[in-house]
């Protein structure tokens, strides 16, 4: 599997991949929702591929908004949160 800028992702997300139909989409979401309330940042962010571009709308004023490339700024995305609102995942 190759992420949206072609590159290959991990093996957990091939293996997602391999899984046919909306119901592999469903276990990844779910998981991805499961990770996320247990504060599993290392799991989250196992569920995307190794190079990715995330871009998350808003105003440059908001520490949360903004384009991230790669899991090191993803995980900042899933910190800063909870620096801002007391809630996010802690790694």
């Amino acid at each position: 599997m190759t992420s949206a800028s072609g590159h290959p992702g991990t093996a957990e997300t091939r293996k997602a991949a391999e899984s046919t139909g909306a119901s592999g989409t469903f276990r990844t979401v779910d998981a991805f929702f499961e990770r996320f309330g247990a504060e599993d940042l290392p799991g989250l962010l196992g569920l995307f591929a190794d190079t990715v571009d995330f871009d998350v709308p808003g105003s440059p004023d908001v520490p949360w908004t903004g384009a991230r490339c790669g899991r090191d700024e993803i995980a900042e995305f899933f910190t800063v949160p909870g620096t801002v609102q007391g809630v996010g995942v802690v790694p």
